[in-house]
């Protein structure tokens, strides 16, 4: 079971700040560690002329044993309006039972990491998945060419929300422009959240991933 989390959500102020600190912030101290996710020798593994469908099936495990307990964290964390962003996880559980002909809906446990405590913590995590729907349409179409049939139907998570990728993530933007965020926490919370992702990619077991991120969380 996840720890029940006490947060406080910040009383944000809808006017935007003329200049988005907070985004260059993110961009520029987040670069190396997104770049490390790019470097990630599963995740190269995707662009791979003989990149096997069972290393497919392989990462998509991997990547629930992250997604799934940090989408339980935020939704505890972030304020309802968020909410309708945290949907990863309905689309690996769709591509997972498309592949394997069932369900995998096994929990997931965590010991929740300080930097996902506070609202501004969450909000940095979700930086990570929010931006990751924007690459996940250049692997959406590497996979449709490389796989064909085999994985239609079978892309919705790296799909991310699909046609409304671009226009959620400019409002994403704008919502991190707001006032009332504590900008040190949410760009750390998302440099660790880039790094348990790099670090749950490396298990070659998915059963592994959850236990193994709370010993180093």
């Amino acid at each position: 079971m996840l720890h029940s989390l006490a947060v406080s959500t910040p009383k944000v102020d809808l006017a935007h700040c003329e200049v988005p600190v907070l985004i260059e912030r993110l961009r520029s101290e987040t670069r190396q560690h997104h770049d490390a996710i790019e470097r990630n020798p599963l995740m190269k593994r995707i662009f791979a002329s003989d990149f096997a469908f069972d290393e497919y099936l392989h990462l998509l495990r991997l990547t629930r044993g992250i997604v799934v307990p940090l989408e339980d964290v935020l939704k505890q964390a972030l304020p309802v309006e968020f909410h309708d962003r945290l949907v990863r996880r309905d689309r690996l559980a769709g591509d997972l039972s498309g592949i394997c002909g069932q369900r995998d809906d096994r929990d997931s446990a965590w010991r929740v990491p300080a930097w996902l405590q506070t609202s501004s913590g969450a909000l940095g995590a979700l930086y990570v998945l929010e931006g990751s729907t924007l690459g996940g349409q250049v692997i959406v179409r590497h996979l449709h060419a490389h796989f064909g049939e085999r994985v239609s139907g079978r892309t919705a998570y790296f799909a991310g929300h699909g046609a409304e990728n671009g226009p959620r993530w400019r409002v994403f933007k704008d919502i991190l422009g707001r006032a009332g965020w504590v900008g040190d926490e949410v760009v750390s919370a998302a440099q660790a959240t880039f790094a348990l992702m790099d670090r749950g990619l490396a298990y070659t077991e998915y059963a592994q991933v959850p236990q193994k991120l709370t010993e180093v969380a």
